[in-house]
């Protein structure tokens, strides 16, 4: 049954190594599976912390380019435990979709499964849980905290969404690129080729940018403190993201929002946040930074280096903010680098 299933991967030995431990778990009645990367029994003291790293895109849990792996045994060393998960619909869950669209990557079912791996290591006696996602994963990870008071910090990378609509629904062949990458296809021959022989859906391609360019054209009037129509009740994005940075901040959730130099989601983030980010400004628990070295999907050895170090500097923010009420704060963290990889 799922429940003994669950038992069953709790109850696993797991897979040893040098300072660490990796357990395959099955969560919320055995829909999803993760490794749980623990600290060795000759790690000095019990983790109370785990960091949970969800899925980027539809890759599985190891993440790109092992990034997840790597770094979760790297905490495991330093007495973090970290969990790599897939989602209900992804990777090496029992029930995986047989495809995968940006849609349903973006849609409510992952951001629920998130929030209940969360309840799942709340339960397992983890009494800090942390999020750090890449792009879709920083969706999921914003979501999953707004939803989930279990939620003790946050790292965000690259973030491109605060919100999925429907203009995204109906634009999803944009694959969420600027209008800058339509431009450029515009200027290829190639591109003129492909639609006069009809391989380019024309009025789907026009309707699409009509739409998100109505979205964006409402979003920046919101931005600009503009009225909406008395018809439109849902909150614009930038309202939207105002207030989940205001929520976080009032729970006193570590919010970090991390973005490459040249990232394609600092135009969503400052859409969202203000030209110059004055929604997250006189913010204690809300964060914003950028890195020269951090390419959007972190395919980047360099790149995963940078999110390790992030993350790391993450964890000591939050350790320096519980000590500021409590006796006994945990112990600080040091990473080594993640280019030693272990076995």
């Amino acid at each position: 049954s799922a429940n003994s299933a669950n038992s069953a991967g709790d109850a696993l030995a797991g897979e040893g190594m040098d300072g660490v431990v990796e357990h395959p778990v099955w969560l919320d009645e055995a829909r999803m599976f993760g490794i749980l990367c623990v600290p060795a029994e000759a790690n000095a003291r019990q983790a109370n912390t785990v960091v949970i790293f969800p899925n980027t895109g539809g890759n599985h849990h190891i993440g790109d380019g092992r990034m997840f792996v790597d770094v979760s045994r790297q905490l495991a060393r330093a007495g973090t435990a970290a969990l790599r998960l897939d989602v209900s619909a992804l990777g090496d869950s029992p029930a995986p979709a047989c495809k995968m669209s940006v849609s349903a990557i973006y849609s409510i079912k992952p951001r629920a499964d998130l929030a209940a791996a969360v309840d799942w290591a709340r339960a397992h006696g983890y009494g800090n849980v942390v999020v750090a996602g890449v792009c879709s994963g920083a969706f999921m990870g914003l979501y999953a905290a707004l939803s989930n008071p279990g939620v003790s910090g946050l790292l965000l990378v690259n973030l491109v969404k605060f919100r999925w609509d429907e203009v995204d629904d109906a634009a999803v062949g944009d694959h969420l690129r600027s209008m800058r990458v339509y431009l450029a296809a515009a200027r290829q021959w190639e591109t003129w080729q492909r639609l006069f022989r009809g391989e380019i859906n024309a009025r789907r391609l026009l309707s699409a940018t009509m739409r998100r360019v109505r979205q964006r054209v409402r979003d920046h009037v919101s931005a600009a403190g503009g009225r909406m129509r008395r018809d439109d009740v849902q909150q614009t994005m930038p309202e939207f993201a105002a207030a989940a940075v205001r929520e976080l901040d009032r729970r006193g959730v570590p919010t970090m929002f991390l973005y490459g130099a040249t990232d394609v989601g600092l135009h969503e983030l400052r859409l969202g946040l203000g030209k110059h980010l004055e929604a997250i400004q006189g913010l204690r628990n809300v964060q914003f930074r950028t890195l020269p070295l951090l390419d959007h999907s972190l395919f980047l050895d360099a790149s995963r280096q940078a999110f390790a170090e992030q993350l790391l500097e993450h964890l000591r923010w939050m350790s320096m903010d519980s000590s500021e009420t409590s006796d006994t704060p945990e112990a600080a963290i040091s990473l080594t680098p993640v280019t030693q990889r272990a076995a």
